[in-house]
């Protein structure tokens, strides 16, 4: 894979029941602000159906390349808001596609 493939980001969430709405509407205000930076190119938010999951929200999305993701993230660093939200935990890693059914 070179930087110039595209790439899958799956960032995994552990957010407490009780915080999912402050953790939403913190979602909906910096979801925008990677939407503007070169590369992107989606991004889905999904919800456990199960609450007694331990990673409560996932996003995967998908970006142009990985070097790309990389400078939006260091970008985002001094525009994103931190989440003040109690128990909150993220955990993004790059993909690739290797297969497809």
């Amino acid at each position: 894979m070179t930087d110039q493939s595209k790439v899958v980001l799956i960032n995994t969430f552990v957010v407490p029941i009780a915080m999912e709405e402050s953790f939403l509407s913190w979602w909906r205000m910096v979801r925008p602000m990677f939407a503007m930076q070169p590369g992107f190119i989606s991004a889905k938010l999904h919800r456990s159906l199960d609450q007694k999951e331990r990673y409560r929200f996932i996003n995967i999305a998908e970006w142009e390349g990985s070097e790309l993701y990389r400078q939006a993230l260091s970008n985002m660093v001094t525009m994103m808001p931190k989440p003040s939200i109690a128990g909150l935990e993220w955990h993004p890693a790059l993909y690739e596609v290797v297969e497809e059914a």
